[in-house]
């Protein structure tokens, strides 16, 4: 059914990747059958496009095996299946079902313990996951060992005698069983954004994976479903009676929002997500800043775009962390902090001072191959207004 849906959007929509239609990423896993078996193997700097799909997962801690400076050349030969992560094992397995041979993994298609690669391939994140043929979400996964594909259960709030169970015979002969249950456990279906609480759903470097992607093919708890730029199609509820043919609904009844608002809810919805390591927290939002960056929104400083300053510099936070210890960002921006940023708030009403002016800015990047990444430094010069405050400390 996945390879259908995704035969049938490239065939009748517009969600295939552009406009750089030649970009590969450096790495990818070439996936190949000898006989029953699967071979895996990293192939660098494919001269020829070729469609290949990309990998949204959880690691939930350190990787068994992944790509590093003392094993790459090995990888370049043979990477052996059965020892990686069921989820990693789960997306060749989908993918190769859905005809794509080439597979692009963070763990295994960055060098991971070579900082200069893991920046660069960091920053290429944007044309990574823009430019794949499908992203495939292990939503359901709480870590890489878990895996997607093994049977579901059905919801907490179902009582056992509200189920039908019923077996089946799929089209490759496998037998397996398909469980009936009331439909008012369904979340609404005109609610794209049903998989608010799977585990994927709490992971920062998630969000920009799943905002870049054209195509999505989404393993959730309850249900897979197939998310592209003209609909969502899921297999939980056939259209007429027992056809085939998924459910269908409308992506996006909304207008796109404006441009600082849009900037503004990656921000609040990212930094409420969970990091491993706070320091990555720049990086892990850079590929959304570039697919975002126009002329319009300026220069992009430590996580605030210059046009709507000084307004943006109003965030706050809620849920506060205490601050970090060692450098971030600067003082003035969200990078600052580990804490969820509520950008801008202000009520509807409120303009700023026409006597504030921003006079200059400046800031060094800690990566120049990464524009949207963290900065070393940073500063503002500005004219406005003092008035006097007087700051009092809490005793308690």
């Amino acid at each position: 059914m996945a390879r259908k849906w995704l035969l049938n959007c490239a065939r009748k929509h517009d969600c295939r990747p552009s406009p750089r239609a030649s970009f590969m990423p450096t790495r990818l896993l070439r996936l190949s059958m000898n006989g029953d078996d699967v071979e895996v193997k990293v192939v660098e700097n494919l001269a020829t496009k070729e469609s290949y799909a990309a990998l949204s997962y959880c690691w939930g801690g350190p990787q068994r095996i992944t790509t590093t400076q003392a094993n790459d050349i090995q990888h370049l030969t043979d990477i052996d299946l059965l020892a990686l992560p069921q989820t990693i094992q789960d997306a060749v397995k989908v993918s190769l079902a859905i005809g794509i041979s080439l597979l692009w993994v963070d763990a295994l298609c960055i060098i991971q313990d070579c900082p200069n690669d893991r920046t660069l391939e960091i920053a290429s994140m944007a044309a990574i996951y823009s430019h794949a043929a499908i992203t495939i979400t292990a939503s359901r996964s709480t870590h890489a060992d878990e895996g997607f594909l093994h049977p579901r259960s059905p919801p907490s709030n179902c009582e056992p005698d509200q189920l039908f169970r019923i077996k089946l015979r799929a089209s490759n002969k496998s037998v397996g069983a398909v469980t009936l249950i009331p439909m008012h456990h369904f979340v609404d279906d005109e609610d794209v954004d049903v998989l608010d609480n799977e585990p994927l759903d709490h992971r920062a470097w998630a969000y920009q994976e799943r905002h870049l992607s054209h195509r999505i093919l989404d393993f959730g708890s309850y249900r897979t479903q197939f998310v592209c730029r003209h609909g969502v199609q899921h297999d939980h509820l056939p259209s007429d009676g027992w056809a085939p043919e998924p459910n269908t609904v409308d992506y996006r009844k909304t207008r796109p929002l404006q441009a600082p608002a849009q900037w503004d809810a990656h921000i609040s919805n990212y930094t409420s997500r969970n990091m491993t390591i706070y320091t990555d927290r720049p990086l892990a939002l850079s590929a959304l800043a570039a697919s975002l960056s126009q002329p319009t929104l300026g220069t992009y400083i430590a996580g605030l775009w210059t046009a709507t300053l000084p307004t943006s510099l109003l965030w706050t936070t809620s849920h506060p962390r205490p601050r970090p210890m060692n450098y971030q960002g600067p003082s003035f921006s969200w990078h600052s902090i580990n804490s969820t940023v509520v950008p801008r708030s202000t009520p509807p009403s409120f303009t700023p001072d026409p006597s504030l002016r921003i006079l200059t800015h400046r800031s060094a990047l800690a990566h120049p191959s990464a524009p949207f990444g963290a900065v070393t430094s940073a500063a503002l010069t500005l004219r406005a207004r003092l008035i006097p405050v007087k700051y009092t400390r809490d005793p308690s």
